[in-house]
């Protein structure tokens, strides 16, 4: 259930105020207004709960605090269940005493584990009750290891700083973050960083529909220490299976930032209020169709405001449609076809969730695109020329000079090999023939990547 007394250290007061008139009710649209326990809409008579502090701004704001406490007692009563287990295996199955000791640890951390999330719940105003009326699956866990790389792994292992340091280099110079809304932040991790770190950041929304990870960030703006148990799946030695780490904000909460619980596919920000809107692994993760969702942000973004997108291209393909898995050449398109020039845009072999304590990592190749939106948006077909086009594919493309020059090796040498008269084949059997792409039925498709990075960045933009 939700008891709202619990989260009586946590006022809505002690948040970045230059936020609320940005923010507007989800049902009907009109300002806000704040007072220290919630959010309110005079205008539909609507008062919006806050959870640690963080207000929940979302239509659904009752059903979703009853859901979190369903998914608390759903996660208690699995942590009870797996400590049950584990401790039956470490009586009848561990057969070497490192194994034994392995097991031990687990289980002692998932004792810890469970306590400190329930209190950590509990504190906000959030008990455990009931069962979850969604019934899909959602774990209330699922991006806690979100929280481990942000916050918790050792400086060689860090993956925030890098991304950080990408991030920067598409910015412009003199670039200002002004008033930002960042959609799906996770543990608003990267938020925090910006903020800090990039000039001119008057206030900046970081909001995820996800409890635990921006309850676990909150604590830490609040100068808290917290204890957080990783079990990697694939321990690299017995002795790991367990890490508690003691975790502290690396440097401090810049005073800008406003966490927020609302739905990244609909802000609830008045339109056209926000100078830079950053979507961090969030347009192939959240939008079951991208296309329909940038509409979005050109009704919040103002005319010249920024859009900053980081992250792969990868569907979840139960959620996801095969024509709505847009790859990196496509989502260049259609950015182009709503209106936004694109300044700059990297695409970026990066370490991904490679927990330092884990045999298992991945790498990710991460688009980076800083683009401004000053144009009326357009068909797809009118923002790119025909011999981009799948029928367009043996038409000459003439020569043009880009600002995509000394970037990624293989577009630099598709800008060299224009000439008038090549077409997209011509482009692809010739770096097959020079060994820069593999003759695997997707080399085609890269050197239309390579034209619409060279195109978008042509020098007349």
């Amino acid at each position: 259930m939700f008891a709202p007394g619990f989260a009586s250290q946590y006022r809505l007061a002690d948040v970045e105020p230059d936020a609320f008139p940005l923010l507007i009710c989800p049902k009907c649209e009109q300002p806000v207004s704040s007072s220290r326990d919630s959010l309110s809409c005079k205008p539909c008579g609507t008062t919006y709960p806050s959870v640690g502090g963080i207000p929940v701004l979302m239509a659904d704001a009752d059903a979703r605090l009853t859901r979190w406490s369903a998914q608390l007692a759903a996660f208690d009563a699995q942590m009870r269940d797996t400590v049950s287990n584990l401790a039956t295996d470490l009586v009848d199955q561990a057969k070497t005493s490192r194994a034994r000791q392995r097991l031990k640890s687990v289980v002692e951390g998932l004792q810890e584990h469970r306590q400190s999330i329930i209190h950590l719940f509990e504190e906000a105003g959030i008990r455990a009750a009931g069962t979850d009326p969604a019934e899909d699956g959602t774990a209330l866990t699922a991006y806690y290891s979100l929280a481990h790389r942000d916050w918790a792994w050792p400086p060689e292992h860090d993956e925030v700083g890098p991304a950080l340091e990408t991030l920067a280099a598409v910015l412009p110079a003199g670039f200002a973050l002004g008033r930002t809304l960042v959609l799906g932040a996770g543990t608003g991790r990267l938020a925090w960083a910006l903020a800090n770190r990039v000039a001119g950041a008057n206030s900046v929304v970081a909001l995820d529909v996800n409890p635990l990870p921006l309850l676990i960030t909150r604590r830490l703006m609040l100068g808290d220490t917290l204890e957080l148990h990783e079990f990697p799946a694939h321990p690299l030695r017995s002795d790991r299976a367990c890490i508690k780490h003691s975790v502290r904000a690396p440097d401090s909460a810049p005073p800008s930032l406003q966490l927020l619980f609302a739905d990244g596919l609909a802000p609830p920000v008045a339109r056209q209020s926000i100078d830079t809107v950053i979507t961090p692994w969030f347009v192939d993760q959240v939008p079951h169709d991208l296309a329909a969702f940038i509409p979005k942000l050109t009704e919040v973004l103002r005319p010249g405001g920024t859009w900053i997108n980081q992250g792969p291209f990868v569907y979840d393909p139960i959620r996801t449609r095969p024509a709505h898995r847009y790859c990196g050449d496509e989502f260049v398109q259609l950015v182009s076809a709503a209106g936004f020039r694109i300044t700059k845009c990297t695409y970026d072999a990066v370490p991904h969730m490679a927990s330092p304590h884990s045999t298992q990592g991945r790498t990710e190749r991460v688009l980076t695109m800083h683009a401004v939106l000053e144009g009326e948006a357009r068909s797809v077909e009118q923002a790119k020329p025909p011999w981009l086009s799948d029928e367009g594919r043996h038409l000459p493309i003439p020569s043009f000079e880009s600002r995509a020059r000394n970037q990624h090796p293989t577009i630099n040498r598709v800008a060299m090999l224009l000439n008038d008269r090549r077409s997209v084949v011509d482009l692809t059997r010739a770096l097959i023939e020079e060994g820069l792409l593999a003759d695997d039925g997707r080399a085609e498709v890269a050197v239309r990547g390579c034209l619409e990075v060279l195109w978008q960045r042509r020098a007349e933009s």
